[in-house]
């Protein structure tokens, strides 16, 4: 009974951030401007001329998308912070579809820089904390959100490619074809002169 206790401690949820950590996000992020995702946005356009280039390419209906969806995903994790790696699958699956407009994953890496940079300097915390506190707070789950963001992308782009009738038919194919690999091999094997 007593292994089976531990166990079950060992079972319980930790914190994505600490106490800590949770306060100072939660000050920063209510201390922002309320244009922090486009801020964020502009500082990877500065950054990333192919970003740039993409985002060019959009709309301004796309944009104005682009930006509420971060905008909703940060509020969502700042609320949420335990819920951190479900909501950052979210988020990176629906940048699947922002393909076809030029999206590429690697832009994730910039926008999590982006987003820490932003966030921890944007506020007048940055001053009442110590600054490498703050950064080092947004930094930790920056690092959790990114992590599982690239994961639901990807995640996202395997299911879309399995679902899509090109993938089924390559992988009949691949699979025909590997079967009469297999019995070309079997029929030469029999084939052969025992000695």
């Amino acid at each position: 009974n007593e292994t089976y206790a531990n166990e079950n401690q060992n079972d319980t949820k930790r914190p994505a951030v600490n106490a800590n950590h949770r306060i100072i996000i939660r000050d920063c992020f209510n201390k922002a401007s309320c244009i922090t995702a486009k801020r964020i946005l502009m500082r990877i356009n500065q950054q990333r001329p192919d970003f740039k280039m993409y985002r060019d390419n959009l709309t301004p209906e796309q944009i104005d998308s682009l930006t509420n969806l971060l905008d909703e995903y940060l509020s969502s994790v700042i609320e949420n912070i335990d819920d951190v790696k479900e909501l950052s699958m979210n988020y990176g699956s629906k940048h699947v579809s922002l393909r076809l407009n030029g999206f590429k994953p690697d832009f994730f890496a910039t926008m999590a820089d982006a987003i820490a940079k932003e966030c921890s300097f944007l506020s007048e915390t940055a001053a009442t904390n110590a600054p490498t506190n703050t950064f080092k707070a947004w930094t930790l789950l920056v690092d959790l959100m990114f992590s599982s963001v690239r994961d639901g992308f990807y995640q996202e782009l395997r299911r879309q490619r399995r679902r899509s009738p090109s993938y089924r038919k390559s992988s009949r194919e691949s699979s025909t074809n590997t079967e009469h690999r297999i019995g070309y091999l079997d029929s030469q094997s029999s084939c052969e002169v025992k000695p």
